[in-house]
C-alpha cells in the first residue's frame, strides 16, 4: 500500500531516492525519508537554490553511515543528532575546514544551540 511518504518522495525527490523509501517499512522508511529531506533543505538553504530544485539533488542516506551529496562541488554536509536515532538537523558548508557543535540544554529546555565556524 502506497503511504503519504512514497507519494511525496515521488514528487520531490530523485527516482533512486524515492525508490529507496518505498522499498521500507516503518519506522525505517520514516526516518530515511526525513533524512533526505533535511539534507537536501540544508544544501538548497546553503546555496540559496531553494526547494523547488529538490529533484536535482542526489543524497545518499546509508542506514548505518552519515549522509552524503552525490556531487558536492566543494560543499561538505553533517547531520545533527540528538541522540543515535533521532536526526534534528543538517548544516551545509563550503570546503571541508568547519566544524559543528551541538549542545544539549538543561532540564526544562526543548531547545539546543549550534554554532558552526571555521
Amino acid at each position: 500500500m502506497e503511504t503519504d511518504l512514497d507519494r511525496l518522495s515521488s514528487r520531490t525527490f530523485t527516482k533512486a531516492e524515492a525508490q529507496v523509501v518505498r522499498s521500507l517499512a516503518e519506522p525505517l522508511k520514516s526516518r530515511t525519508f526525513f533524512r533526505i529531506w533535511t539534507c537536501k533543505e540544508a544544501y538548497l538553504k546553503a546555496t540559496g537554490d531553494g526547494l523547488g530544485k529538490m529533484k536535482s539533488l542526489d543524497v545518499l542516506c546509508p542506514i548505518d553511515q552519515a549522509a552524503q551529496l552525490v556531487n558536492p562541488q566543494g560543499w561538505d554536509l553533517q547531520e545533527l543528532l540528538l541522540e543515535e536515532e533521532t536526526l534534528v538537523g543538517a548544516v551545509c558548508a563550503v570546503g571541508v575546514d568547519w566544524r559543528s557543535r551541538f549542545w544539549r540544554l538543561g532540564a526544562g529546555f526543548e531547545s539546543a544551540s549550534l554554532v558552526v565556524g571555521c
